[in-house]
């Protein structure tokens, strides 16, 4: 989908920054997952974990949202 263009499938918004689009494994292996927070301070892991279940939380209303549209 994004091969032709960095326009959001979902909302149609354009994906022009640096870090708009990032490809992420979504069954990362132990070894990731034990160093990619390892350093850093408690309150900067709290507030990546806070966004990413933010986001979470968003996409799996957006999909159930566009399912019972269908």
């Amino acid at each position: 989908e994004f091969e032709k263009a960095f326009i959001c499938p979902a909302c149609d918004t354009a994906l022009s920054g640096k870090y708009d689009i990032v490809k992420v494994d979504l069954n990362p292996n132990e070894q990731y997952k034990s160093m990619v927070l390892a350093g850093q301070r408690p309150e900067v892991i709290f507030e990546i974990c806070s966004r990413a279940i933010s986001f979470w939380t968003y996409q799996v209303t957006e999909t159930e949202g566009y399912f019972l549209l269908k």
